[in-house]
């Protein structure tokens, strides 16, 4: 399984767990006979669906800029094994910059954002 497919999966395990989380939190809701203590909870899971939808969604985002990162390099890979000389090394650093960026905004993506809307109770 390849990187990408990795964090895909990954992705989607964590949907799947705040899914059930969210619907075991729904039914319970039902269950409890205090008001005040229902409305309270009641709007304590709806702010931490606001909070996971933005967290998903984000980590979406990131996840859609691995695919060019990857192609990009091997891309790369790809010339190196075909044409690995010093020239081909030369032409490649011109590169080197570009990737660098990739690579840091999908990094940026991953560890800027997503530490800020991960709610307190999922750190």
């Amino acid at each position: 399984m390849g990187a990408a497919e990795e964090i895909t999966n990954r992705i989607e395990n964590v949907e799947s767990v705040a899914e059930a989380l969210f619907d075991e939190w729904e039914a319970e809701l039902k269950e409890c006979s205090n008001d005040n203590l229902r409305r309270n909870s009641t709007r304590q899971l709806r702010s931490t669906q606001k909070k996971y939808q933005r967290l998903i969604t984000t980590m979406r985002s990131a996840e859609k800029t691995i695919d060019p990162v990857l192609s990009n390099l091997q891309g790369n890979a790809l010339y190196l094994k075909h044409n690995l000389n010093a020239r081909a090394i030369a032409s490649l650093k011109s590169e080197l910059g570009k990737v660098n960026r990739d690579i840091s905004y999908m990094i940026d993506a991953c560890s800027v954002q997503l530490p800020n809307r991960i709610p307190l109770s999922m750190k």
